[in-house]
């Protein structure tokens, strides 16, 4: 196994330097709330009676964050489209918010399409492409990217924090400017624990990338507010390290899933578990987790338990998304591959244009 303290080494397989990228995180949200400052939103945005945000990969994870923080604050209802289409509800009364850090996402093109026809009130998010071009050409909000050029999946900032500001602009959801502050500091924070400079005796995400190499990783998520988070960290895995991961979810793994573990030690063995812990776990959500870790502590060939930093809501799930994307940097230098590439996917598009 390489050794993650060695620098040298973290150079030579990130030849994309994914590394500056991660430590420059914590400050995309405050790049976003300057440039949003200009950003004026037509009035009878203010009148919708649904939200549906529509991206894939990269550009589709802050729907899930998005969805999951506002649970408990939004009264409209807030679903996250991946796909080609739209449900069919969807029409004047909709707000329809196109993410694709390309602006050139088929799909997400597709969508725009459809709700432009249905006259669904749009929001475009976007660092450029033929997305931009159409929202600017059709007259409709577009919210620029203030980086282009990077990864998407290294641009989540710049894809989520629109999204809330949008529904805070329109009045639809109460955020409090403390609470966004809150963000910022807590990731510079903890990235001072993470980065690559961090030892690994001290550094959490270089711990759990040691822990989890040579298996297959499975991410549950132990709170109504994370689920958007453990889809993150599946992504990350899978695109940084080029590793299989999978996630589930507690209380619903516990109707299905436990089931699995009774497989044999040689099988349910090659798998590893990673727990995304929050502090608004309630009573019964720790004593279901107690339980099932009993039940299930003697096949799984490693348990990890992660906590969300910060105070509140939207801190705790940051920083969990932070740890994780700094753990699927270090499982892939592990793994000797360069975090940024991503082959497959670019030879899939490459195909599906011709």
């Amino acid at each position: 196994m390489y050794n993650l303290d060695d620098i040298k080494t973290i150079e030579k397989f990130d030849k994309s330097n994914m590394r500056r990228l991660l430590s420059e995180f914590p400050q995309q949200e405050g790049k976003i709330v300057q440039s949003m400052k200009h950003v004026k939103l037509p009035s009878a945005y203010k009148e919708v009676k649904n939200i549906l945000v529509s991206g894939l990969g990269g550009s589709s994870v802050g729907g899930d964050l998005l969805k999951n923080f506002s649970r408990d604050r939004l009264k409209l209802p807030l679903i996250v489209n991946r796909g080609y289409t739209l449900p069919h509800w969807i029409s004047k009364e909709s707000l329809l918010i196109c993410v694709s850090y390309s602006g050139n996402t088929e799909e997400t093109l597709s969508t725009y399409r459809i709700g432009k026809k249905r006259g669904s009130k749009l929001v475009v998010i976007s660092s450029g492409g033929e997305l931009t071009e159409l929202a600017k050409k059709d007259g409709f909000p577009c919210i620029l990217v203030p980086e282009g050029g990077i990864p998407p999946r290294t641009a989540l900032g710049y894809l989520f924090f629109p999204q809330l500001l949008v529904l805070k602009m329109l009045g639809l959801i109460n955020i409090e400017d403390e609470e966004l502050s809150e963000v910022a500091r807590t990731l510079e924070g903890l990235r001072e624990e993470i980065d690559i400079h961090s030892p690994q005796n001290e550094n959490i995400a270089k711990k759990i990338a040691g822990e989890i190499y040579q298996t297959v990783p499975l991410v549950y998520t132990t709170s109504d507010y994370l689920e958007g988070v453990g889809i993150r960290w599946k992504t990350q895995i899978n695109e940084n390290s080029k590793s299989p991961v999978y996630y589930g979810f507690f209380p619903e793994l516990d109707h299905n899933e436990i089931m699995g573990w009774e497989g044999t030690k040689e099988l349910v063995g090659k798998f590893s578990l990673i727990l995304l812990r929050d502090k608004d776990e309630s009573a019964r959500m720790k004593k279901r987790i107690d339980i099932t870790l009993s039940l299930i502590k003697e096949k799984t060939g490693k348990i990890s338990e992660v906590y969300s930093r910060g105070g509140g809501l939207l801190s705790r799930i940051m920083s969990l998304t932070y740890i994780g994307d700094y753990v699927s940097f270090y499982l892939g230098i592990l793994n000797g591959v360069d975090p940024t590439d991503i082959k497959s996917i670019l030879s899939l598009k490459k195909r599906m244009s011709e």
